[in-house]
């Protein structure tokens, strides 16, 4: 049994975890990475293989940088489970969106850029092996048609309303929800 009781309450109550089922997650992390976090290199490993990805590390990285909510460089298993409870079957299509929001906002200045838009859309375009190898100019445009949308008048940087009722209705953001959830 896992040792800290508070632990399991706090990840119970932000994800649809059963407290066993986290018990079980975190003895198996304590198991692979005694140290109590994951480096990058760890995190893209475990995506990639949970997520049956190759070419995942633009994908993973950006994912990292979400999953690190105290930014101390690491993810610890703490933000590991919670992180993942975003990925389960009780998030809602509101929830997703806001992930793909927090994942393209590389700064965490609660804003988008083009430059971060784009990032985003390479890095997903990079899982997909009939995509991945015009990635780079697939997002290029993909990212401009969005962000035109977005920015109607011509703010440099998008916030988050913004962003959210232009990708649920777009093509590609329905797409990006489907791949974040799992489906």
């Amino acid at each position: 049994m896992y040792e800290d009781e508070d632990i399991v309450n706090r990840i119970a109550s932000e994800s649809t975890f059963s407290k066993q089922d986290i018990r079980s997650m975190l003895e198996k992390c304590k198991e692979d990475y005694p140290s109590g976090t994951l480096t990058k290199d760890n995190f893209a490993s475990l995506f990639s293989k949970s997520f049956h990805q190759k070419n995942a590390e633009a994908f993973s990285e950006l994912l990292y940088n979400v999953f690190d909510k105290d930014n101390d460089g690491s993810v610890d298993f703490v933000e590991l489970l919670c992180g993942l409870a975003l990925f389960s079957e009780g998030a809602t299509y509101e929830e997703l969106l806001n992930l793909a929001f927090e994942i393209c906002d590389l700064n965490k200045d609660g804003t988008v850029d083009l430059k971060e838009l784009v990032n985003f859309i390479a890095s997903v375009y990079a899982l997909h092996p009939s995509k991945r190898k015009q990635a780079k100019q697939l997002a290029q445009e993909d990212a401009r048609r969005l962000y035109a949308k977005m920015s109607r008048n011509r703010k440099v940087r998008v916030k988050q309303p913004e962003f959210t009722r232009i990708i649920s209705k777009d093509p590609f953001g329905r797409y990006i929800v489907k791949l974040l959830s799992g489906e």
